[in-house]
């Protein structure tokens, strides 16, 4: 069809329409993406988060994915909000920036919440302004010189994403070297791992998830690293080094998903 062909009356009949088409189409994309982020199947196609799978695989951009991501996320909190997006009196940025607002101010949240839904047609800036007396924002300046160093080690990572991964890591080592201080004999039924097979796992993986996917490519991720047994340890399998390894959040989930739950 051939817009320019169309008289008037009837431009303006299948605008509407395509625009009701566009929000029902929107809305379905965030109930595949909720159950995408469910199962974590991204896990499946090499990709250690729902973003980067969105941006590579999906072709979105990185704002376009971060947009759609806290949607669907408030979503899952807020069911109301799903007939808010469909009916159009919710765009999906008013919906992210409800979600970051509630994500950063959980104290405040009720209060949010009832101003963001009453007030949820403004224009994305407006509604931002509106909801910046109740939203506490910290940021963090970060020099030209630290930009560099960080720079150098960056592996495609955001400075945020940088920074978080630095500090679990310092976090991890803290708590390694405190299990190795305090640690006791544990009963014979337990899930502890010793002081020496830890020892063995941080040496082995390097702080990295130790996922290789069927073409021999190894996950990148260091940050969210957990244990994970390689035989379950509720199906029998053992505390020894051999039969446990480090997995990121992403991997350890998809794991848990297709052992536990039905296949699909």
């Amino acid at each position: 069809m051939n817009p320019s062909t169309l008289s008037d009356h009837d431009l303006h009949l299948y605008t509407k329409s395509s625009v009701i088409e566009e929000k029902i189409s929107t809305l379905k994309v965030l109930k595949f993406l909720v159950e995408v982020h469910r199962r974590k199947l991204f896990i499946d196609f090499g990709y250690s988060t729902l973003l980067k799978y969105m941006v590579q695989e999906l072709c979105y951009s990185e704002a376009e994915s971060w947009t759609r991501i806290q949607a669907m996320k408030l979503i899952l909190e807020l069911p109301s909000v799903e007939k808010k997006i469909e009916e159009g009196k919710m765009s999906l940025s008013n919906a992210a920036i409800l979600k970051d607002a509630i994500r950063h101010n959980l104290s405040a949240k009720n209060e949010i919440v009832s101003l963001a839904l009453k007030n949820s047609e403004l224009p994305a800036r407006a509604f931002k302004k509106l909801l910046d007396p109740v939203i506490r924002v910290k940021s963090v300046v970060l020099s030209e010189r630290l930009l560099i160093k960080m720079a150098k080690i960056q592996k495609g990572m955001s400075e945020i994403e940088l920074i978080e991964s630095l500090v679990d890591e310092k976090i991890r080592s803290l708590q390694f070297q405190k299990e190795l201080r305090t640690s006791k004999k544990p009963c014979s039924n337990s899930r502890y791992i010793s002081k020496g097979v830890q020892q063995k796992l941080f040496l082995r993986s390097s702080y990295q998830c130790e996922h290789v996917d069927k073409n021999g490519k190894r996950c990148q991720e260091k940050r969210n690293l957990q244990h994970d047994h390689i035989h379950p340890y509720a199906l029998g399998g053992s505390n020894s080094a051999s039969n446990i390894r480090f997995l990121c959040s992403g991997h350890n989930q998809r794991r848990a998903f297709k052992t536990y739950l039905p296949s699909k």
